[in-house]
């Protein structure tokens, strides 16, 4: 009879805290995204997102104060861990570079036409009236403000595209939760990836009283917090002194050749050397180093006419390349447990996935159905079947990149600017053949994979499942509330999103430039229609050789101190400009503990680092909390 209690309470606990996770969703989204399109201060362009950690920062202290005085309303580690894991996939879904941005686009094609563009007779009539939004009264409040959602007439535009596209999302994230179950014990078991990303939740819901009380945590979280408080502090008063926390290199370098390596900013984020301080020794040495010599690139290629920009184009392809590989390359490191994952699922060999997520015949199955739900939706929208083939699948290729990224090398960030599986079939076949039907439709679609990947889904949920794994929680039960997260953000987000824009104006926002940007690109390929484009041809094929090179040499010798996901996200990411300084500082201060004082040394300070993460993120968090509330401008530690 005890077993059976304790595990009816178990099971108590869990519904509590996946109640009051999804309870939180929606005053999450709103904070969200008031931060994001109102303030211009993007909490998810980072893998670990500030808000979700200050929130989880507010549930450990108040745990520990009510252990004291009412222990049966204290939150367990497990609970914060299942809150945790419901927040982060909510935000990583409705991240400003995934679901998010669609609505940028979805009347951005109507809204911004002139007579002198002539979008109306150039694509109008190949984008669906029920995934776009046309209705120029509609249109106006929505781009001007000033003027409340809950109209009728507003309603009834944006009830039926709002639905279908979250069916959308909801789809590819239910793939993504199958390529993540599959790929669990891949990476956990088999590989033993060490998720540097999950290591301060960890601590937090593990241990957040002994974290609590550790000093050399509170003297981290101490310097980054007053730093943040400083500079708040002189954002709203002038006189107090503040910590200028960012110089271009570039000032520094006005002649040609040297003027080439364009934005170069030096740094310092205390919660990204707290990052690095977490990451293996070669992937943190790979990230600033990879940087520098893709400015020395730069350089070089300017003084020999062979051009290249800093981030996009060129080195996006580069970029693009390397994350090609990555996901290649890990299908062929996995290729035995995706053999036996496939036997499993055809009956051909005996089940042993009772501990998983979802049996692999389950996963196999919902992934088939989900992808091709995806691609028939693709078609019926309007595009070509082989481009929506190509497009869906080049998309989760890259999920599965992510995927690896985010459990192995755990980077502050990473992103590809504006290049997606859309740029892959016109490098290699031209836009000609591609079609105008299906360019037409490529802007609306590329909030699935074309304008960045920071924020991805696929991270939150696979770290979700190695965070079921660390918290002894059921990985079914905690992949049913990451759906549950999934369900209620795709159905709430979108609308407190329009309340927030009706309210503000898109042409207001700190996004205002998004939707034209996109469409004048595009619309300049609709009037060209050129051919393949070999350049970019060429650096997809750097990329995809020089990580190709890296792999093989980091598993032939393992000397190799060179990182092929170090390179991955160092060429075309445009946050990596701002990080690379703070990795470097965070890699020194390992190489100098772990010489001089051993791993005991390094164990023992990496309380102080991580005191450097939680303390900016707190202290940063709450400044924009702070003008939410407010709603006033405010200080924002991020970018």
């Amino acid at each position: 009879m005890l077993p059976a209690q304790s595990s009816e309470q178990e099971s108590q606990k869990f519904l509590r805290a996946a109640l009051i996770g999804l309870i939180l969703v929606v005053p999450n989204l709103a904070w969200l995204i008031q931060t994001e399109l109102v303030r211009g201060v993007y909490p998810t362009w980072l893998t670990l997102f500030p808000n979700v950690i200050f929130i989880l920062f507010i549930l450990t202290v108040l745990s520990q104060l009510l252990k004291r005085f009412l222990p049966q309303f204290a939150l367990s580690g497990r609970e914060m861990s299942i809150i945790y894991v419901i927040l982060s996939v909510s935000t990583a879904i409705f991240a400003r570079d995934s679901m998010r941005i669609l609505f940028h686009y979805i009347g951005a094609g109507h809204w911004y036409a002139t007579p002198e563009n002539d979008w109306a007779a150039l694509f109008w009539k190949y984008l669906p009236d029920w995934l776009t939004v046309s209705d120029p009264n509609t249109l106006e409040r929505f781009y001007t403000g000033g003027e409340s959602l809950y109209l009728a007439e507003y309603l009834r535009v944006w009830a039926k595209p709002l639905l279908v596209w979250g069916a959308v999302a909801f789809a590819a994230a239910l793939a993504m939760a199958c390529i993540s179950s599959i790929m669990h014990r891949q990476s956990s078991e088999y590989e033993h990836l060490s998720y540097p990303v999950i290591q301060l939740p960890l601590y937090m819901t593990g241990s957040g009283e002994g974290l609590l009380r550790n000093r050399l945590m509170w003297v981290g979280f101490v310097v980054a917090g007053g730093i943040d408080l400083l500079n708040g502090m002189h954002f709203f008063y002038p006189i107090v002194p503040h910590l200028d926390i960012r110089i271009d290199l570039r000032q520094f370098f006005p002649e040609k050749p040297w003027s080439a390596m364009g934005f170069t900013p030096l740094c310092f984020y205390p919660f990204a050397v707290g990052f690095s301080y977490m990451m293996p020794v070669n992937l943190s040495l790979s990230c600033w180093l990879f940087y520098i010599l893709l400015k020395v690139q730069l350089v070089l290629r300017a003084a020999l006419g062979v051009g290249l920009t800093g981030y996009g184009r060129n080195a996006g392809h580069q970029t693009f390349g390397a994350w090609l590989c990555l996901g290649l390359v890990w299908m062929w490191v996995a290729r035995r447990h995706l053999m036996h994952v496939l036997l499993v699922a055809i009956g051909k060999s005996p089940a042993d996935d009772a501990n998983e997520a979802i049996s692999y015949r389950g996963a196999v199955v919902i992934l088939i159905i989900a992808i091709s739900a995806l691609i028939i939706f693709s078609v019926k929208a309007g595009m070509v079947v082989w481009v929506a083939t190509s497009f869906i699948l080049v998309y989760f290729l890259l999920a599965l990149s992510v995927a690896r990224l985010r459990a192995q090398l755990g980077p502050p960030t990473h992103d590809i600017d504006q290049i997606g599986p859309e740029e892959l079939l016109i490098a290699f076949v031209g836009t000609r053949r591609v079609g105008t039907q299906s360019l037409s439709l490529f802007p609306i679609f590329s909030w699935l994979g074309s304008w960045n990947y920071r924020g991805h889904p696929i991270g939150p949920q696979i770290e979700g499942l190695k965070v079921a794994e660390e918290a002894s929680v059921s990985a079914k039960k905690m992949l049913a509330v990451m759906m549950c997260s999934v369900g209620l953000t795709v159905l709430v987000g979108p609308w407190i999103y329009m309340q927030c824009a009706y309210d503000v104006g898109i042409d207001l926002s700190r996004s205002s430039h998004v939707g034209l940007r996109l469409y004048r690109r595009w619309a300049s390929r609709l009037l060209n229609l050129p051919g393949a484009d070999l350049v970019a041809v060429g650096e997809i094929g750097i990329g995809f050789g020089v990580t190709l090179l890296l792999s093989v040499m980091q598993r032939l010798f393992l000397f190799w101190p060179l990182h092929p996901l170090g390179y991955a996200i160092s060429g075309g990411s445009y946050i990596m400009h701002f990080l690379w300084f703070p990795i470097f500082l965070g890699w020194l201060c390992k190489m100098v503990v772990i010489k001089f004082g051993g791993v005991r040394l390094y164990r023992r300070l990496s309380f102080l680092f991580l005191g450097l993460l939680l303390g900016q993120f707190v202290i940063g968090s709450a400044w924009t909390l702070l003008g939410v509330i407010t709603k006033d401008e405010f200080y924002g530690f991020f970018p």
